[in-house]
């Protein structure tokens, strides 16, 4: 009984606020729910996993990001932020080709720190 006790004073709470912002520095499914299964599972029995996860690539065959279309999508962007938030799915394929530096190398650089400081955590 005092184990049970104990357990459930370090349970997260978790809001829809909480869950969105964690997911939000995820690009796929499969990373969010290896990497935070206790958000994750939160998220699904809530019934938010879709909109918090919206961000998030789909392998569903539609779109495959190459490193041409990346370099093509990131040009038209002039901040990392306005590249992140807008085509996360490409900047998310830059990472995964290890281009994100140089795709994002004629942006502001006053915007840089913040996405790469969310990236990386």
């Amino acid at each position: 009984m005092n184990f049970k006790l104990e357990n459930l004073k370090t349970q997260k709470r978790w809001s829809k606020k909480k869950l969105a912002e964690l997911a939000r520095n995820f690009c796929n499914l499969e990373s969010f729910k290896a990497d935070e299964p206790s958000a994750y599972n939160a998220a699904v029995r809530h019934g938010w996993l879709i909109s918090i996860c919206s961000h998030m690539n789909r392998d569903n065959g539609n779109l495959k990001w190459t490193e041409e279309k990346v370099r093509e999508v990131a040009k038209t962007f002039t901040t990392r932020t306005e590249f992140h938030n807008k085509m996360h799915g490409a900047y998310c394929a830059a990472q995964r080709y290890e281009i994100l530096e140089d795709v994002c190398s004629h942006m502001d650089k006053s915007q840089t720190a913040v996405i790469q400081n969310k990236t990386e955590l």
